[in-house]
C-alpha cells in the first residue's frame, strides 16, 4: 500500500510540475539604420587626346575618341554631375608668358557627340538625372572634345582635372 501511495504522490507531483513548465514566449525586436548610400564608377578617367594636327586647328577642336561609361548604385534617386577642378588647364612648355587655356575649352557630350557642353569650374553640371534606386549600369556614356585656337594654344602639355559626383536628387 505504501508503494501505491508513493506512486500516486509522485504522479500528482509530476502533473503539477508539467503544468508549471508550460510553453512560454518572449518578444524580440530587430532594428537597423540604413543611411543614404551612393556609389559611382567611371571606367575611363584618363582622357588622353590624340596629337593635334593643323586640320584640328582649322576645325577648332579635336575629339578624344574615348568614351567614359558611368555606372551608379544607390538607395535613393540620384544625379551625376561633372565639374572642373580649376578655372584653367595647367601648362608645361616653353611659352612665355605661359598661356591660360580656360577649363571651358574642354567639352563633354552625353548624347554620342551630337551636342557638347563646356565644362564649368564654378558649378557642377548634370550629366545624368533622376537615376533610379538600385544599380544603373551605363547610366551615362560621356565623350570629350577640346577647343583649339592657333593664337592662344602654343606648343606644350595641357591638363585639367575634373570630377564626376553622384548626388541624391
Amino acid at each position: 500500500m505504501m508503494k501505491k501511495l508513493t506512486m500516486t504522490i509522485l504522479g500528482a507531483f509530476l502533473l503539477v510540475n508539467a503544468a508549471q513548465v508550460s510553453a512560454q514566449s518572449q518578444a524580440a525586436n530587430a532594428s537597423v539604420t540604413i543611411p543614404e548610400v551612393l556609389a559611382i564608377t567611371v571606367d575611363q578617367t584618363n582622357i588622353a587626346f590624340p596629337a593635334v594636327t593643323a586640320a584640328d586647328f582649322t576645325a577648332g577642336y579635336v575629339d578624344a575618341g574615348v568614351t567614359s561609361t558611368i555606372d551608379t548604385r544607390g538607395n535613393v534617386v540620384h544625379d551625376v554631375t561633372i565639374q572642373a577642378d580649376a578655372a584653367a588647364f595647367t601648362y608645361v612648355g616653353s611659352a612665355s608668358p605661359a598661356p591660360s587655356k580656360p577649363a571651358a575649352d574642354l567639352s563633354w557630350s552625353n548624347d554620342g557627340g551630337t551636342s557638347f557642353t563646356a565644362i564649368d569650374n564654378a558649378a557642377a553640371t548634370d550629366v545624368a538625372t533622376a537615376l533610379a534606386r538600385g544599380v544603373n549600369a551605363g547610366a551615362a556614356a560621356i565623350t570629350y572634345r577640346i577647343g583649339l585656337d592657333l593664337a592662344s594654344d602654343p606648343p606644350g602639355d595641357y591638363s585639367l582635372a575634373f570630377t564626376y559626383t553622384v548626388v541624391a536628387n
